[in-house]
């Protein structure tokens, strides 16, 4: 059987699951809103026992052939304590009950990826600061990065580099505002009187030296291939820094791209050295034809480069996992 963890909303999910049905392959998914419960965690001589119970079924973990983490995690169901029934520990006693829960939860995650599949909750632990020295030292460009608290300090490598911008260290911020809609923070260039125009302590940021680019290259890897896609955004003022700030009435041109062998050697080492089966990788290309590594996310979505490209990686993956042996 194959186990798939994602979250209810996903549509990646949805399509690979299209596939499993017409492979006729056993499956089930648990989504992140899902109650799960345990029902044993057994370690015996030379055997350990995991069964937990979603929607009525119960699922033994010796009957998961294949994982794949997609989003998501255990929604594990406990008792709801009142703060009246013991109101002078009702903090301790919660903190401590969270820190026990999240030991199993781990552990869950942590047998899972023993399996054959495809990701890990582990994965989302990902350091963006972490990566940018492993792809550095796996021989890829990396855009020049401080980060600071000290306005002199950022002042001067602003001087430096002439221009900068600055992006979210750990994910891309996104606040929900009743009656406006979704917020959500972007790459964004630094103007110099940004800083100069700030009194109070600033929060320790990110600061890159802005490139001029030729096109971004969104990178989806599958244990071992790469399946490329260049993004001409530079031709919109309002995909300029940042592609991700869509311009759905005139959208970027995006074509399949062949990655030069010498760059996917050094981006295989890299993903090797991270220990990721699978993720999406976002590079550009400058004027000079040199390519800058950005950032890499285990858990990207992949539709975005599959459809305009052709690549039916939702069949891929479903191959991957029914372990069906597939032709690029």
């Amino acid at each position: 059987m194959i186990l798939i963890l994602s979250d209810e909303f996903d549509q990646s999910t949805n399509d690979v699951i299209d596939w499993l049905l017409y492979f006729k392959k056993p499956f089930i998914r648990i989504n992140d809103t899902d109650i799960c419960e345990i029902i044993k965690i057994q370690f015996e001589e030379n055997k350990t026992k995991i069964v937990i119970k979603v929607k009525n079924r119960k699922i033994d973990f010796d009957d998961v052939s294949t994982y794949w983490y997609r989003r998501g995690y255990f929604n594990i169901k406990i008792p709801v304590i009142k703060k009246e029934d013991i109101p002078l520990l009702y903090d301790e006693v919660n903190n401590s009950l969270k820190k026990e829960l999240y030991i199993i939860v781990n552990f869950l995650h942590v047998y899972l990826q023993d399996k054959y599949g495809l990701g890990s909750f582990l994965d989302n632990r990902i350091n963006k600061l972490q990566t940018l020295i492993l792809a550095r030292e796996c021989g890829l460009t990396i855009p020049d990065t401080i980060i600071s608290s000290q306005k002199n300090i950022i002042k001067q490598f602003q001087k430096d580099k002439i221009s900068i911008i600055t992006k979210a260290i750990s994910e891309t911020i996104m606040f929900m505002v009743q009656n406006v809609g979704t917020i959500l923070s972007y790459t964004n260039v630094v103007e110099k009187h940004e800083i100069d125009d700030y009194n109070t302590l600033i929060f320790p940021s990110l600061f890159q030296s802005k490139i001029d680019k030729k096109y971004e290259l969104r990178i989806f890897y599958l244990d071992g291939d790469f399946y490329a896609m260049a993004i001409f955004s530079q031709t919109n003022d309002k995909t300029k820094i940042d592609f991700r700030n869509y311009d759905n009435i005139k959208p970027n041109r995006c074509i399949p791209y062949k990655i030069p062998t010498k760059i996917k050697n050094k981006l295989y080492n890299f993903m090797k050295e991270t220990g990721f089966k699978t993720g999406s990788i976002d590079m550009i290309v400058n004027n000079r034809n040199e390519y800058i590594f950005l950032e890499v996310n285990p858990i990207g979505q992949y539709g975005m480069t599959s459809i305009p490209c052709n690549y039916y990686l939702d069949k891929k993956i479903a191959k991957y996992l029914c372990q069906i042996k597939t032709t690029k």
